[in-house]
């Protein structure tokens, strides 16, 4: 190696290491500025009545347990990957299998022993259906949903069905 050779070299070393002296200042000097600058709150989304109304959608979701042991099912059975597909399967709406699910609406007694030999949930069964209905009306009474009593109060009529008087606990 010659001298200009070696000079080259020093004056390339130098560079990069004023580069990174350089990068090191400006990356300290932003970090110092980040600390004295007053940090603005974070924006608060404000939800529209739109999404407003969906939330309320919620109320449907209850105690009733034919709608827990069938999202239950939903949840470990692998013959169907959507909702919908179980809609044609069963020959009903897919807003249909979905307000089964949310506690909206009892299967009418057909649909049920479809669902019972479908699932072999209990809750189906021509034994059992009865029980599960009357615990639906009554927790959509609990709850205030419409349709859930008559003017009278001696019968409730929902689907084709009636349900013999009940008492609603406050």
């Amino acid at each position: 190696m010659n001298r200009a050779e070696i000079a080259r070299l020093r004056q390339s070393l130098f560079r990069q290491e004023m580069e990174e002296i350089r990068r090191r200042v400006r990356d300290e000097k932003a970090l110092a500025s980040r600390r004295c600058e007053p940090q603005e709150p974070p924006r608060v989304r404000r939800r529209t009545k739109a999404a407003m109304r969906t939330k309320r959608r919620s109320r449907f979701i209850s105690d009733s347990l034919y709608a827990s042991a069938l999202q239950n099912w939903w949840a470990s059975q692998e013959r169907f990957t959507r909702k919908s597909e179980l809609a044609n399967f069963l020959g009903v709406d897919p807003e249909t299998v979905s307000s089964w699910t949310n506690s909206k609406k009892f299967p009418q007694d057909k649909m049920c022993d479809t669902l019972f030999s479908l699932t072999g949930l209990e809750c189906f069964s021509p034994q059992q259906r009865t029980r599960a209905r009357c615990e639906h009306f009554l927790n959509r009474a609990k709850k205030g949903l419409r349709g859930s009593k008559n003017d009278d109060g001696a019968t409730h009529r929902t689907n084709g069905h009636v349900v013999p008087n009940f008492q609603v606990d406050d």
